[in-house]
Formats: structure tokens, sequence, C-alpha cells
């Protein structure tokens, strides 16, 4: 079939499609070889201005060929295929390449600027898909579009920043000044390939625009990109891995009310847009009493997991993807149903709108006061009070549940998901239940890794965990 499809091409798109499996493939070869590098070869990041690596100059051999063979095709068929831009780009790439092979300098940064290949194959895929007339709508054409855009985004954009201040550490020791003209070439060369870079993303992003549908989807989509990207550059050069800690309580409220605002009015919206802010200030203002606001602030949690991670660039890799990328991500899909409900003819307030606001009240209170509670044992403990000498809380509300706060949080985004059922009364799951799903896995999962450290730090929590439930709240057993 494919054969047969491909026969029924112009001449032009013969070569083009020629030209793009030999491409992918040879994209494909070289970015699994770039991230093997990165992970395996230590050596490579501790000295990226001078390091002899064989596999470093067997791919960017591959490269130069694949770049100059490119080249030639483009040039004999300039008129089907020719791109003075293409070209242009192939002949500044080889001499860059050229000169990290012969001269083995700043082997590091050749090495980084290759993992953006990683995104070729699936561009190519996606003109395979147009050219082949599959509809858009497919759910080929969206799947390869959703995972280009993700692959693209992170090889290519998020990446930036990190590469320069790479670039920066080196700049400022005694050994750049020896590299000669080509970090100028390094410099100028790679700013214009970001800038490409951002505008192809953002073409890449025209097709999201029907998110928005009028309801702030595009502004949604927006600060949690920057969010991503900030988060993971600040934890990457402070070493300080709580900056979405710092925004967790700040941010559903403010998608809440981006959607609040960009939409017709519905009392509904209305309603959770209060509900979000409310449990946003509440839990922010718990937040910044424990100092968590201040720069030096982190999670006691992050420090004793690096140290089992051990190892810096796989931590790195551990804070792009969960830290940073996923956690924005659910932040952004705890606060969707707000967007599904504003997004859909809605029936009017009714019995279980203010059934869900009772619950989420409730929960709400008992959130508010198992965090007061937890405040004044610690205060108690600091002091060295009688009744903190087992160092951990078991009376109040933890006399019934280990973690009463994080099971009254799981219950508050479950109430929140539930308007989207008083909104849509015969639809009983939609898309937005993933966020509170993927909450409900992430807090028990922080629950088990908070827990290993309890029983090593407190003699007498195994006992605790024996008599007392770990999150619903039940009577303990003898």
């Amino acid at each position: 079939m494919l054969v047969n499809t491909f026969q029924t091409l112009t001449d032009a798109q013969k070569v083009d499609w020629s030209t793009r499996v030999n491409s992918s493939i040879n994209s494909f070869t070289v970015g699994i070889i770039c991230v093997y590098m990165m992970l395996a070869d230590h050596g490579l990041a501790a000295n990226p201005l001078l390091y002899k690596s064989y596999l470093l100059k067997t791919n960017l051999s591959f490269v130069i060929g694949y770049l100059l063979s490119d080249t030639v095709i483009s040039i004999v068929h300039y008129k089907k295929i020719g791109d003075w831009f293409t070209m242009a780009h192939h002949l500044v790439s080889m001499y860059a390449f050229a000169y990290v092979l012969t001269l083995n300098v700043m082997p590091y940064f050749a090495n980084f600027r290759l993992l953006a290949e990683l995104s070729t194959p699936l561009v190519n895929i996606r003109w395979f898909l147009d050219t082949l007339k599959y509809p858009k709508s497919s759910k080929a054409f969206v799947f390869n579009g959703v995972l280009m855009t993700l692959v693209f985004f992170f090889v290519r954009i998020v990446a930036m920043p990190i590469y320069w201040w790479k670039v920066y550490t080196v700049a400022i020791t005694p050994l750049w000044s020896h590299m000669g003209h080509f970090r100028y070439v390094l410099i100028y060369v790679c700013i214009v390939l970001d800038l490409i870079n951002l505008y192809w993303f953002s073409k890449m992003m025209n097709p999201l625009t029907w998110f928005d549908q009028g309801h702030g989807g595009t502004y949604l989509l927006t600060v949690v990109s920057i969010s991503s990207i900030v988060c993971f550059v600040l934890g990457f050069i402070t070493q300080n891995h709580s900056q979405v800690d710092k925004l967790w309580s700040l941010l559903p409220p403010i998608y809440c009310l981006i959607v609040f605002v960009c939409s017709p009015f519905q009392p509904r919206v209305l309603l959770m847009t209060v509900l979000a802010w409310m449990w946003g200030l509440r839990l922010s203002y718990n937040f910044a009493r424990k100092d968590g606001y201040t720069w030096a602030g982190e999670d006691y949690r992050w420090p004793i997991l690096r140290k089992i991670v051990n190892n810096r660039l796989l931590f790195e890799l551990f804070n792009l993807t969960f830290i940073s990328t996923f956690q924005n991500i659910l932040l952004l899909f705890i606060a969707c149903p707000i967007y599904y409900v504003a997004s859909h003819r809605t029936a009017p307030l009714n019995a279980w709108d203010f059934v869900c606001t009772g619950l989420f009240l409730f929960f709400f209170a008992v959130e508010v006061t198992a965090d007061q509670q937890q405040w004044n044992f610690h205060g108690d403990k600091k002091a060295k009070r009688p009744g903190t000498k087992d160092g951990f809380l078991q009376q109040g509300l933890f006399k019934y549940s280990r973690h009463p706060n994080f099971f009254s949080e799981i219950c508050l985004w479950w109430i929140f998901y539930a308007f989207t059922l008083s909104a849509q009364p015969f639809s009983c799951i939609n898309w937005t239940i993933l966020g509170t799903i993927s909450l409900t896995a992430l807090i028990n999962g922080s629950t088990t890794f908070t827990e290993s450290i309890s029983t090593q730090k407190y003699p007498k929590y195994k006992q605790y965990q024996q008599t007392t439930s770990r999150l619903i709240p039940w009577w303990p057993s003898k």
C-alpha cells in the first residue's frame, strides 16, 4: 500500500520523501547516541571545552556525512526541493561540527545541540502523514502531533536555558579565551538557531488553539509552559527543587480566574473560582508561615531523594520530566473541571452544586484543623514541651488518620471534579478526571516516601502505622 501510494506522488514529493527518510534515520541514530553520551560519559560534562571521545567523533562524522549528502541532493534537485535557507544551515553546521571533530574543542556543546535531532523524525512523520492525505483529526495525526510538540518542547525549548547556563559557566573560565574565534561562532549561530526554534514552536502551538474556544485555553497553555521552564531552570541553577512547591497553591486559583474572566458569566464557574481561591489563599498562608516562600526554603524530602539518586544528570532529568513538567501539568489538570464547565452548555445551579459546596467546605475545615494541629505540635516539639518525645503527632485528627490533611486534599479535588457532574448530569466521567486521578496517585506515592523517612527517623512510627489508618480516618486498632 505504501509503495503504491509513493508511486502517485509528484517527482518533487518523491525526492523530498527520500531525503526525509534519510533525515529521520540519521536524526534518530544521532539523537540516541547523544542521549547515551549525556548519561554514560561523565568526562564530557566534567571537561566540556577539551575532551576527546571517539564515540562523539563517530557521531559527528555521521552528521557531517548526512549534511554533505543532503546539501548535494538539494543542489542537484534545487528546482524541486531546493531551499537556500536549508543549505545555509547545512554549510554553517558542517563548519561547526568539522571544527569540533578536527580540533577536539567544545565537545559537550556539539553533543548538546545534537540532542535536538530527536524531534526531527516526528517532524518528518507529520510531513509523511500530510503528504499521504491523512485527516488532521485522525488518531495517527493527533498522536504524532502531540508527541512531536512535547519532544520538540523538551529538546529544543527547555534545553535552551540549560545550554546557555553551561556556556556562561565556561565563559568565565581562563580556558574560554583559548577557544579562538569558534567561541563567537558558537554564540551567534546558536542564538539564531534558538530564535528559529522558538518560531517553529510557535507554529506548532497554533493547532492547539482548539483548546481555547473563548475560555482562556491559550492563556492556560502559556502559563503552564512558562511555569515549567522557569521552575526547571531555577531548580537547575539553585539546586533548590521546591520551585513547583512554591507555586502549588497559586497556579490552580490563577487558572480558575483565567477561565472565569475569559468566559461568559456562569454562576457555577464563579462558585468554583471562589472555592479554588479560598483553598489557595489558605494553603499559601500555611506554606508561608513555614518559610516556604523564602529563597532557601526547600521541602526536606528533595535533599534526601538527591542523595538516593546520587547522580546529578539523572536527577536533573527527573527534575525536567517529573518535578517541573509533570507537576505543572498536573496543577493545570486539577483545575480543568472549571474549564469543562465553562466550555459546555451546562445546567443551572442545582441541589448537587450545594451538596458539593457543603462537602468542599467540610473537608476544607478538616484540612485547616489538621494543618493547625500539626503546626501547634511542631511548635511544642521545638520548645521541648511534654507529649512530643515520640517526634510525631498522634493526637487530635492524627489519632484517626496518619495523614488527615492529605486525605482532605484528595477529597477536595474529587469534589471539585464533581461540579462537572452537576453541570452535565448525564455525563458521569469526562477527560478532566485524569487530573484528579493523577493527584490521588501522586499524594499516595509521596505519602509512601514520607513514611519511609519517618520510620527511619522515629523508632515508634512503625507501631503508629500498625494502629492508625494511613489516609481514611478510622478508629485506631489496639
